[in-house]
């Protein structure tokens, strides 16, 4: 469905989830973002992040084709994210030097702490300040000295190899070279201009806590895994994943309930409608995340106070889910709104409420090009 605002530069976020495609359109409009277009389709295959077949990878560009024609959409412009179970984040601690210095060290450590060689890898950094990312070249006042200018005596001049006695905080990022280049071919396959690439650690953050200062957990609970992203200051500083998914859940049911898989999801879907109480069932099955969430709360919380967390996903609207977590976890649990800053017809409200967990990467990535 396309919607009627006034023409403008818009922007595509899709989201190429392990048994979905997501697909939304932004727009700016003045101060407000508005919802262009969305869509969503299921589909029965193993993930394009872990499966690297070559049958896979057309039938995905064949879906994104057919995701954009039924959508109507008005922009051939993209930006989509790559699973945080397959990137690596990290913050570091250097002290200031000239750029080259800098450069030169950020990758010798990043090939200390990396799980794979450092060719293999896409290497992206950026200095962190006040919650704001800085390039290298528009950090440059934040490495260097300042150089008083000529016949200004406030301060004898520095020269600029000489830097400031600092550390700066480097967010440090990097993924898979191969695993890049399978989505780069995705988007060439569908005829749209992939305009970006990032993880979607950076997307839910966008989308869900845009400028909220918190110290926070996004717990994003997907199909086929739970990635814990801590947050602070908008910014994404980690992300430990559990291989529990909304899958995982379905299949316990269908075992415990001798059930099969279609007949174990729809019990499911008619759980959230007809009820608020989270199955014993499932609360078994939710130990792991429970205890991983503890945990990492825990050793936070020896850092700096964890204020709450932000639930995301397909199943963070199962019934009495967020109840159970905030009593487990003693700390407020919500469920996050991705929409809660976009623009859209009031009639709308009913299906982009229901659809709200499920959208929050694709939603983050369009605003990737929109907010800038």
């Amino acid at each position: 469905m396309v919607l009627p605002f006034a023409k403008s530069q818009s922007y595509l976020g899709i989201d190429l989830g392990a048994t979905s495609i997501k697909l939304v359109e932004l727009k700016r409009k003045g101060a407000d973002i508005h919802l262009v277009t969305y869509g969503y389709v299921e589909r029965v295959s193993s993930d394009i992040a872990r499966d690297k077949s070559k049958e896979l990878r057309e039938k995905v560009v064949n879906l994104v084709k057919k995701l954009c024609k039924v959508s109507r959409t008005t922009s051939r412009k993209v930006v989509t994210g790559l699973p945080s179970f397959s990137a690596f984040i990290s913050v570091l601690s250097l002290r200031a030097q000239s750029k080259e210095k800098l450069e030169a060290n950020v990758k010798r450590e990043a090939a200390k702490l990396l799980p794979i060689p450092a060719e293999e890898v896409i290497l992206d950094w950026k200095i962190l300040k006040e919650g704001k990312l800085l390039d290298i070249e528009s950090a440059e006042k934040e490495i260097f000295t300042p150089i008083a200018p000529e016949g200004e005596k406030k301060e004898p001049a520095v020269p600029k190899e000489e830097v400031v006695k600092k550390h700066l905080s480097i967010l440090l990022t990097a993924a898979p070279r191969d695993l890049v280049a399978r989505y780069v071919d995705v988007f060439k396959g569908a005829g749209l201009d992939l305009l970006s690439l990032e993880t979607e650690g950076f997307a839910l953050v966008r989308a869900l806590v845009g400028r909220d200062p918190a110290r926070l957990l996004i717990v994003d609970i997907s199909a086929t895994t739970c990635d814990v992203i801590l947050v602070e200051k908008g910014m994404p500083l980690s992300n430990r994943t559990v291989n529990i998914g909304g899958l995982t859940l379905t299949r316990k049911l269908a075992e415990k309930l001798n059930l099969d898989f279609e007949g174990a999801e729809q019990f499911k879907r008619d759980l959230v409608n007809r009820t608020k109480q989270l199955p014993d069932i499932l609360k078994e099955e939710l130990k792991p995340i429970v205890n991983e969430l503890n945990h990492l709360i825990s050793q936070q919380n020896k850092i700096a106070l964890i204020e709450k967390v932000v639930l995301s996903g397909g199943s963070a609207f199962l019934p009495g889910l967020a109840e159970f977590l905030a009593e487990k976890l003693n700390i407020k649990v919500i469920i996050g709104d991705p929409w809660a800053r976009i623009v859209y017809p009031a009639e709308l409200r009913p299906l982009l409420d229901e659809l709200a967990p499920r959208f929050g990467v694709a939603v983050g990535l369009a605003l990737r090009e929109v907010e800038k």
